[in-house]
């Protein structure tokens, strides 16, 4: 009886896995140090290579009929090291903001067309758009999904099919404020995160009680936007520039 595709496509992707675990040491490797090291025969390792040269996964080596990690394995592991240090940078400052304000703190960064959750830090029981990490969103549909959206040049914003006018608007104000549809007494607030070239990194956001975050009084949005331009500073970007 054969595999179902699952099956088969869960076990080439442990025998890519396996060849690639073989070159992470930056060592050049023969097909046959790869079958070696992985433990699948040469020949199909060999088909393996080729398809993982195709992919851009492998490239050939230095030396003739050797391989290395390829350009595409490359470039996930510098995004990997990016949003390790992106964390590492930021979360101190989500804890205190959440701890100083309460409510959900979430770190957002754009993936494609979606805003997607990396980092939270939860004080009271509101979570907002994201209600744990790797939750994800569209990103017209959230106060910081709107953020990360207003900092896209606009050709891309209308392939993404953002409202323009909303976005400049959003970005001259330098902070987004939406409602929670799901919880009228919540408010969401977020803010960019902007990197040394102005980008937006990532954005801030937090949800709370409506009356905590906007009521009287409340310095929310103000230390919302201390927050971002303090993990903006961290990232390089000049100080006392978050829009």
């Amino acid at each position: 009886m054969s595999e179902p595709n699952g099956a088969i496509g869960l076990d080439l992707l442990a025998k890519a896995g396996a060849v690639v675990d073989a070159l992470a040491s930056g060592r050049e490797l023969s097909v046959a140090d790869l079958a070696t090291a992985s433990g699948q025969p040469v020949s199909s390792t060999y088909r393996l290579v080729t398809s993982l040269l195709t992919l851009g996964w492998l490239e050939p080596g230095a030396t003739r009929a050797r391989y290395r990690l390829g350009p595409t394995v490359l470039r996930l592991a510098a995004a990997s090291e990016d949003q390790t240090e992106l964390l590492g940078l930021a979360h101190p400052i989500l804890r205190d903001l959440a701890m100083t304000l309460g409510g959900s703190v979430d770190l957002v960064v754009r993936t494609e067309d979606l805003a997607v959750c990396v980092d939270k830090v939860s004080t009271t029981g509101v979570f907002g758009a994201f209600p744990r990490i790797g939750a994800f969103a569209p990103l017209s549909t959230t106060a910081a999904g709107r953020v990360l959206l207003a900092h896209l040049p606009p050709p891309e914003r209308r392939r993404v099919g953002g409202d323009e006018a909303e976005a400049d608007a959003d970005r001259e104000r330098g902070f987004v404020e939406t409602a929670d549809p799901f919880q009228p007494a919540v408010a969401c607030l977020a803010a960019a995160c902007l990197n040394h070239r102005g980008e937006a990194e990532a954005a801030i956001g937090i949800s709370g009680f409506r009356r905590s975050l906007l009521g009287d009084g409340s310095t929310a949005t103000e230390q919302l936007l201390a927050a971002a331009e303090a993990i903006s500073v961290a990232l390089g970007h000049g100080e006392g520039a978050v829009r």
